[in-house]
């Protein structure tokens, strides 16, 4: 059997095939269930899930087709990082939860949509939002923007938000934003210029890693040099 299920749980794929339909009963797919499955092409996830966990389809590469069905509740942590050939993805109105870096290093993805009638999350334009807009949680990679200006009234932006946006050159942050989540802009590589508020209580570790070509962060000329210093030690590992 290329399903491993166990209480109902999707424990591991072990097949090639390029197209597959999960077994109707299934309630959750597992921790990294289809770890690097680079046959992988297109999953139809039936009406029984309701759980998509950690890493379930991390590494699934060649992954261009995904529906996920309207029960699901949850998605978890890193649970499609680097399936860099899907170019959308739809969140149904039942998701509640969706872990960091879900749908990071995806580097075709050009849009997130959500159900209007979804209670936690909404989008803007593919990027993906909490309901109030409060917390700024996925900039899809694919983006072919050069710019992106975060919208006022975003108070957190998320762990991993901009996971490889590798088009970015300019990014400005208005002056609503509170927090600059763990990796928020991980190995932008591209990025050169991104406009800090004045005041920024917390930037977590990492939060601009791999930034190479970042050269310049525009503020008032007083807090010029303290903002600059900030990134350097961020660029350089250090905890903020």
């Amino acid at each position: 059997m290329d399903f491993e299920i166990k209480n109902d749980v999707l424990i591991k794929y072990r097949g090639d095939d390029k197209n597959i339909i999960i077994p109707d009963g299934v309630t959750k797919i597992g921790k990294n269930a289809f770890f690097w499955c680079t046959s992988l092409e297109s999953v139809t996830i039936p009406d029984s899930v309701k759980v998509i966990d950690n890493k379930a389809f991390i590494g699934c590469d060649n992954l261009r087709s995904l529906e996920i069905s309207d029960n699901v509740i949850r998605i978890g942590y890193e649970s499609f990082y680097a399936c860099g050939s899907l170019e959308s993805i739809k969140i149904p109105y039942s998701v509640v939860d969706i872990g960091a870096r879900a749908f990071g290093f995806c580097s075709n993805l050009v849009s997130i949509e959500v159900d209007k009638y979804n209670q936690c999350y909404c989008s803007e334009n593919g990027v993906l939002f909490s309901k109030s807009k409060f917390e700024l949680i996925s900039y899809p990679a694919g983006k072919k923007d050069k710019s992106y200006k975060i919208p006022y009234g975003v108070m957190d932006i998320a762990d991993g938000a901009f996971d490889y946006c590798k088009n970015l050159k300019y990014i400005i942050i208005p002056d609503s934003i509170m927090e600059i989540g763990e990796k928020a802009f991980w190995c932008c590589t591209n990025l050169k210029i991104i406009k800090l508020p004045e005041r920024l209580p917390k930037i977590r570790s990492m939060a601009f890693y791999g930034c190479v070509n970042l050269k310049k962060v525009p503020v008032s000329e007083d807090a010029f040099n303290d903002k600059l210093e900030i990134i350097r030690k961020i660029l350089m590992k250090g905890n903020v």
